[in-house]
């Protein structure tokens, strides 16, 4: 029993540790910028994403055009918003029919 949770306890820590990985690499596809930290980026409720004409509308008021949304390795969407709490920086969309 131990080992079986020492194994899941394992995969837990490697999978978290994917995620703050890929937000310290992440960066703008038009600009070249980094996008920001773990601090700044997180997912996304799809309920925040409205997928519109050209692009994606976030919270009905940041539009991010389709060529500087970068694609999601997870399949979920995500923001990193900064150096204000309410400045979108950069948008992680799952790739799609654009």
């Amino acid at each position: 029993m131990r080992i079986l949770f020492s194994i899941g306890f394992l995969f837990l820590f490697m999978f978290s540790s994917v995620a703050h990985e890929e937000y310290t690499d992440l960066r703008h596809p038009r600009t070249g910028l980094l996008c920001c930290n773990e601090k700044d980026c997180a997912p996304l409720d799809d309920s925040r994403v409205k997928e519109v004409t050209g692009g994606y509308m976030i919270d009905g008021k940041h539009f991010v055009p389709h060529k500087e949304v970068i694609p999601s390795w997870d399949g979920d969407y995500h923001a990193c918003f900064w150096p204000k709490p309410d400045d979108l920086r950069c948008f992680v969309a799952p790739q799609g029919g654009f």
